[in-house]
């Protein structure tokens, strides 16, 4: 999840982060819960959820990919958040993860290339989007329709990602 700021003078007061911050732990964390997801981490409203079946990567993807949408469709209803419009980005990768616990607080740490990948699709994504990854797209494509979307940018991990669309759900 990315939160893009929509006002013509943005700020960085800690009070709008804890608000977008507790929007995502009040509303979204059920919405997760139902498509077996797992919040990996979660800072300044932003958050990084991990899908992990044992059943097939494809599974993964789609599960990802419909918590997406319905996170994107649970936030427009709302209206509760007038400063910010949210996109999300997906993508489909091995990565290690780890638990640490730290003077009695337990926490999980992800690490690998895909956690990169993510959070430079992220940072693409418009407002209202959500954008996967090549990997992911080819995973399920037969499932769902998606834009392909091209970016010169050479600091791209990836050059390819495709916009899901919403009608294919």
């Amino acid at each position: 999840c990315h939160w893009h700021d929509i006002r013509t003078q943005p700020t960085q007061a800690p009070e709008i982060w804890h608000t977008l911050q507790q929007y995502c732990t009040q509303k979204w964390f059920g919405i997760i819960n139902q498509f077996s997801g797992q919040v990996i981490y979660q800072y300044n409203g932003e958050m990084l959820v991990a899908f992990n079946r044992a059943s097939a990567k494809e599974d993964n993807a789609q599960q990802a990919i419909q918590c997406g949408w319905q996170i994107l469709k649970d936030f427009e209803l709302s209206g509760t958040i007038k400063t910010h419009k949210l996109s999300i980005a997906i993508h489909t990768g091995l990565v290690l993860l780890e638990n640490v616990t730290l003077n009695g607080h337990h926490r999980m740490n992800m690490l690998g290339q895909p956690l990169q990948i993510v959070q430079q699709i992220a940072e693409h994504a418009a407002p209202d989007a959500l954008l996967i990854s090549d990997t992911t797209y080819s995973l399920v494509k037969e499932v769902f329709s998606g834009q392909k979307i091209s970016f010169p940018d050479n600091n791209i991990l990836i050059p390819v990602i495709y916009q899901v669309q919403e009608d294919s759900l």
